[in-house]
């Protein structure tokens, strides 16, 4: 719970497993990260990290997440590899978390 008000950077992990899930401790805690990143002007806070291996060839099945999500720029794990551009954004939003510019 208190993991959300204190990180820099959220990073939901989203899979067709939690997409056909209709409770868990998850879904609160996205929603928790929406209501913070509200108040928070400048920088992303929140980064969704998809990890099925087909997921950037098809959002589509990913109702609750883009539901949520479906403005933020998101980041691909395909089987929990980070990609090299999910990488620079995730080292891009730490360094704007802690005023550092490139």
């Amino acid at each position: 719970m208190e993991g959300v008000e204190s990180c820099q950077l959220f990073l939901p992990v989203v899979s067709a497993s939690a997409e056909a899930r209709t409770e868990g401790e998850f879904i609160g805690e996205w929603k928790r990260a929406l209501a913070r990143a509200r108040g928070i002007d400048g920088r992303a806070f929140i980064v969704p990290v998809f990890v099925d291996a087909d997921a950037e060839a098809d959002l589509s099945r990913y109702a609750r997440a883009k539901r949520l999500f479906g403005t933020l720029d998101c980041g691909f794990a395909p089987n929990g590899k980070l990609t090299p551009k999910l990488e620079a954004t995730i080292v891009r939003e730490l360094r704007a978390f802690r005023g550092v510019t490139p």
